[in-house]
């Protein structure tokens, strides 16, 4: 972030003394970044009982039960006081999460919204402790919405200068909401009343603002942890320079997606340097179960604007699905623990995903169609990167082992025909382009240039679908009517409007007038329901996504209206995965199903 785009972050009303002159951050010295010391565990003799050393096993995602032990030292000059802080995840029952919501706040007296996403709830319950282990208090907050604290502070700071306006959104709103937990919780709220020369005579305290001012600009790599880096903030009640804050912040997984990635923390006071507080993490434990082990489902939230795609692997050995920020998630299928993912890095955020063959995944990213060797699950190769400067690369449909149906963001529908050796460019052939007239209508270029625009094959909106293909037809559907290219003797490609149709996505499974040579391989994507392939088992969505075996129904998540998704089984039916919008769910059918039982 550029100077011109820092911007102080107001919390709610905060409850503090008040009566200093304005401090402002040229008028205080910086703060020290903490010096992240093992040793520092000796100065803590309760917090080994707690959580012994740091587990970082099993997925990414917070657990109920996930436990965070902090070692809080308060310097008030000669002063040294000594502190365990016990951080414990609370997480809500799978299928009742906050849906999809908004957040929005007010930066500098101006609007700040993020677009809604779904969060999951869960409750942070803190446990003040003294050196020894010995309790001394106990606070809880209720409901905080889990992005909040499990997402990294890392793409902010890496894309610091690239001015990446839903990158800094996110991370600004997060800071909004980390500061209301400061005003709310009566033990966050003692230690910083600790850390900060503020008098707390009951008689003089009235609402006070209490704002947040990161510096992702400045955020450096440090070798005290490996991947992380040191990020200042400053922190203000109301106009004055309250805090000098630096932390050292790392990717979050696990029990350290309680405090954002954030392992080592140093507070001083603006006006007395001397005066200062260290935060670090001594111990995290994992809980006793995640959704994973409880009953065979994960489920993941992110970004409204990742890719929605999936991808099962013909011999049900893999399943692709995109991942946070630009990864493809490879998940091995016949691993004892197929949660457990490797991640595909892309040189864009994957739009859509497919398989070629057992070995051989393709993934499209906005202008690229990224071809990788998986043959080794947890050594994948990109074999090769394919250019597509003219198209937004949207939907893949792939007919035999060589040949895949490429949709752009608009009419554009090209045949890639791949060799033997996957690492060679494809021969590509035309099969319709963006034509003259459309529904959404044209736009125009600086030079006059007229453009037709729509929204067809794009899995984030619901105006078309490129649905099945074969080695010379292809269907595509929007809202109200199908369209068939067919190919004729002579190499051209024809086309035919369908039938109109009014019904669910459903119908999709009894397209009209199409040869019964063509392979609706993946009518899954945007399809209302699909079914396993070898049991009776059925899934439904959007809306409340549930899994229906012969005997009952289970409700996976509440709240899922995408017009935009895919879903469906592995070929042995075991496993059901769900990917849309910032949403993602993989699920063990057999052992969910019989949870409930």
């Amino acid at each position: 972030m550029t100077k011109g785009t820092r911007r102080r972050v107001v919390s709610g009303a905060l409850l503090l003394a008040a009566g200093c002159a304005n401090l402002q951050p040229e008028d205080a010295a910086p703060a020290q970044a903490l010096q992240v010391d093992p040793a520092t565990v000796a100065n803590y003799p309760g917090a080994k009982a707690l959580a012994d050393g740091i587990d970082r096993s099993g997925e990414r995602a917070l657990r109920d039960g996930d436990r965070l032990v902090l070692g809080v030292e308060v310097v008030l000059g000669e002063d040294v006081q000594r502190h365990l802080l016990e951080v414990i995840v609370h997480r809500q029952e799978l299928g009742r999460d906050m849906g999809r919501v908004s957040f929005t706040a007010s930066v500098a007296g101006e609007p700040l919204a993020v677009p809604s996403r779904h969060s999951r709830r869960l409750d942070l319950e803190f446990v003040l402790r003294a050196p020894d282990g010995t309790e001394k208090q106990r606070s809880r907050l209720h409901g905080v919405p889990e992005f909040v604290v499990d997402e990294s502070f890392l793409p902010a700071i890496q894309l610091s200068r690239e001015e990446h306006p839903a990158t800094f959104s996110v991370a600004l709103l997060r800071l909004v909401q980390v500061a209301q937990m400061l005003g709310e919780d009566a033990i966050l709220q003692s230690l910083l009343h600790q850390a900060a020369s503020v008098p707390l005579d009951l008689s003089l305290l009235w609402r006070r603002e209490l704002m947040l001012l990161p510096y992702f600009e400045q955020g450096r790599e440090t070798d005290v942890v490996m991947g992380a880096y040191e990020l200042p903030f400053d922190l203000f009640l109301n106009d004055s320079l309250l805090v000098r804050l630096v932390a050292t912040v790392t990717d979050p997984h696990g029990a350290a997606g309680a405090v954002g990635g954030i392992v080592g923390l140093r507070a001083q006071d603006a006006r007395h340097p001397e005066r200062h507080l260290k935060v670090q993490v001594l111990g995290a434990a994992r809980g006793p179960w995640s959704d994973w082990q409880h009953d065979g489902v994960l489920a993941a939230y992110g970004y409204v604007d990742e890719g929605v795609g999936l991808a099962f692997s013909p011999d049900g050995r893999s399943v692709a699905m995109p991942g946070a920020g630009d990864d493809v998630a490879l998940r091995d299928l016949t691993a004892v623990d197929p949660s457990v993912a490797t991640m595909l890095l892309c040189e864009g955020r994957a739009q859509d995903l497919a398989y070629l063959d057992d070995n051989t995944l393709l993934v499209a990213t906005k202008h690229h169609l990224q071809v990788f060797d998986v043959t080794k699950l947890d050594e994948p190769r990109l074999l090769a990167s394919h250019e597509v400067p003219d198209s937004r690369l949207c939907a893949l449909e792939v007919v035999a082992g060589d040949t895949v149906f490429v949709g752009g963001h608009g009419f554009e529908i090209a045949r890639w025909r791949f060799a033997s050796d996957r690492s060679l460019a494809p021969q590509r052939e035309q099969v319709q382009a963006v034509q003259k007239e459309q529904w959404h209508g044209n736009s125009t270029a600086a030079d006059g240039t007229v453009t037709p625009f729509t929204g067809w094959f794009t899995r984030n909106h619901e105006t078309g679908w490129l649905l099945g293909v074969a080695a010379d037809c292809v269907v595509a559907r929007s809202d109200d009517a199908e369209t068939q290219w067919r190919q004729g003797k002579d190499g051209a490609w024809q086309r035919h409007e369908l039938e109109r149709v009014d019904e669910p996505m459903s119908r999709l499974h009894r397209l009209p007038d199409v040869s019964p040579t063509l392979q609706c391989e993946r009518v899954s994507k945007g399809a209302r329901m699909v079914r396993s392939p070898v049991s009776g088992a059925h899934a439904w969505g959007p809306g409340p996504v549930s899994l229906t075996g012969n005997s009952h129904t289970r409700i996976l998540s509440w709240g899922v209206p995408f017009a935009s998704f895919c879903h469906g089984f592995s070929a042995d039916g075991r496993y059901y995965a769900y990917v849309a919008p910032g949403y993602r769910l993989f699920v063990d059918v057999e052992r969910f199903l019989a949870a409930e039982k």
